[in-house]
């Protein structure tokens, strides 16, 4: 995972055990995927280490342990290693300080003999941190709709994934990987922002389309109405020098190969969400990079029976399935050529919840 930072309020909502069943697989599956992922939770959650105190305020009664507390937190803000410190962490930092003040002023109130409970003071600071990050992923064969609290409407395609705070905050940010269709309800004060890959599309209100599946290194943002602006999301991108405004009927393509650009698309206002998003889906066949060495085949956005076809024809084995079994998933994946089939289908079995079957020279594909 490239930006670790757009994971933070996720895993920060795991430190602190308020993850969902679906959101503590996520994060497990995503620590397990590289050593880079587990040193930046490591590093996360040594901060998140700073917020303990704030649980200790009703069992220091005495300055000895308050001594001993005090000079631990020092310690640890000082082991923090430097670094470019996203929101979320900047919160807990905040928080660690704000329970250690906290700390000091309920302790004082306990040592000089008030017997005013501190802790309705805690709870209102932990008050001002509750969040809930929405971390939906679409595996159900068929695109899904999802109405969001500000009024917006999201359809998000197979084999998609999106994050979002719920209820939105000062900010409406989304963070999407694959494909995702917007309406988006109208707030001036609060721009809608959704980040996919290397760029940023805002809004205020309008409908559009982002097309952004991990493997092919393209995003593709249609509009078909209202206005957006599509920004880079690293200053520095060499490829996006300005920001792009789109009108209705022109789309975004930026590819890590290529320079953007803008191109035009014929509008059909009447269609439903999910119509727009399937018509998308059969142009969306980018040409393959040049293989001059034929040492590799790539699938690129394809239907699953299509890659199924291909590799029988490649192998010159039978694959079985049913349509049904594998009705609307797309596939996009690259192999050498010296990959074995059985390796590959197992891949694609992982991926989609399929099981394979091997009779003799003929592999089987089901549910």
């Amino acid at each position: 995972m490239e930006d670790n930072n757009q994971y933070d309020e996720l895993l920060v909502r795991y430190l602190f055990n308020e993850a969902t069943a679906e959101e503590q697989a996520f994060v497990e599956n995503w620590l397990n995927t590289s050593e880079e992922n587990q040193r930046y939770f490591n590093h996360l959650k040594k901060v998140s280490q700073l917020t303990e105190i704030k649980h200790d305020l009703l069992h220091l009664t005495d300055e000895v342990k308050l001594e001993e507390k005090w000079n631990r937190l020092e310690q640890n803000i000082q082991d923090v290693e430097p670094r470019k410190i996203s929101r979320p962490v900047r919160m807990l930092i905040a928080i660690a300080v704000a329970a250690s003040v906290l700390l000091v002023i309920g302790l004082g109130w306990l040592l000089s003999g008030n017997n005013k409970p501190a802790t309705p003071v805690v709870q209102n600071a932990q008050k001002k941190v509750e969040f809930v990050v929405r971390h939906e992923i679409n595996k159900t064969g068929k695109e899904k709709r999802m109405q969001l609290a500000d009024g917006s409407l999201i359809v998000l395609a197979n084999n998609s994934e999106l994050t979002y705070h719920d209820p939105f905050a000062d900010k409406r940010d989304i963070t999407l990987a694959g494909k995702a269709y917007f309406k988006v309800a109208q707030d001036k004060a609060r721009p809608f922002t959704v980040t996919s890959g290397d760029i940023s599309i805002t809004a205020l209100g309008t409908e559009f389309t982002v097309t952004s599946f991990g493997n092919s290194n393209r995003v593709i943002v249609r509009l078909y109405k209202g206005k957006v602006v599509v920004k880079a999301v690293d200053k520095s991108n060499r490829k996006m020098d300005e920001d792009v405004y789109l009108l209705p009927g022109q789309s975004f393509v930026y590819g890590s190969q290529n320079p953007a650009n803008v191109k035009s698309f014929k509008l059909n206002n009447n269609a439903a969400p999910e119509q727009i998003i399937n018509d998308e889906l059969s142009e969306d066949k980018p040409s393959l990079p040049e293989n001059t060495d034929g040492s590799w085949y790539q699938f690129n956005n394809q239907l699953l029976a299509d890659v199924f076809d291909q590799l029988s024809q490649i192998f010159n084995v039978q694959i079985v399935y049913k349509k049904k079994d594998i009705q609307n998933i797309y596939f996009t994946a690259k192999y050498n050529r010296t990959d074995s089939l059985e390796n590959i289908l197992k891949e694609i079995a992982i991926l989609h919840n399929l099981t394979i079957t091997k009779r003799d020279s003929v592999f089987i594909i089901s549910k």
